[in-house]
């Protein structure tokens, strides 16, 4: 019985040690994204409107959504006091904008990966590229309503 009561105060600390981790990465995230974006905003016209930049900055905004979703599952899943079919709300709705938040800084990482590519190739096709960049909040749209549809 006592090993019962140690071991379930052992699963208790690891349980708070790794919700503090969690709580801690996503707002040091959190607040590393604000940064980049509020730096990236007070720069120059000129600085703003080249493609790195402009690629940060939607990595930054697409990785603010995935993390503030995150916090509100975190919120949810570690209240007792919120009723169960306002959690299952709650997960199900975060969850959606979770994925949202991961397709979208997917593309864009992507998106950089492949300019940089294409910068190193010296391709003609770069400037037409970088043009789309606007357009994969749209492609992250499409993905998120596919994949929950399939329930993935």
């Amino acid at each position: 019985s006592s090993d019962r009561a140690e071991a379930a105060s052992v699963g208790g600390m690891v349980r708070v040690a790794f919700t503090f981790l969690q709580w801690y990465t996503n707002l040091s995230s959190i607040l590393g994204c604000l940064w980049l974006f509020a730096t990236l905003q007070r720069s120059s016209r000129a600085i703003r409107k080249r493609l790195f930049p402009s690629q940060l900055r939607f990595l930054a905004l697409a990785d603010l959504i995935y993390l503030s979703a995150g916090i509100v599952v975190m919120l949810v899943s570690n209240l007792p006091a919120v009723s169960l079919g306002w959690k299952s709300t709650l997960c199900i709705d975060g969850y959606i904008v979770l994925r949202f938040g991961r397709f979208v800084g997917l593309f864009h990482e992507m998106h950089i990966a492949v300019c940089f590519w294409m910068k190193s190739e010296r391709s003609p096709f770069l400037g037409v590229f970088a043009k789309g960049l606007p357009w994969l909040w749209l492609v992250g749209v499409f993905a998120t309503v596919v994949s929950a549809r399939l329930g993935q």
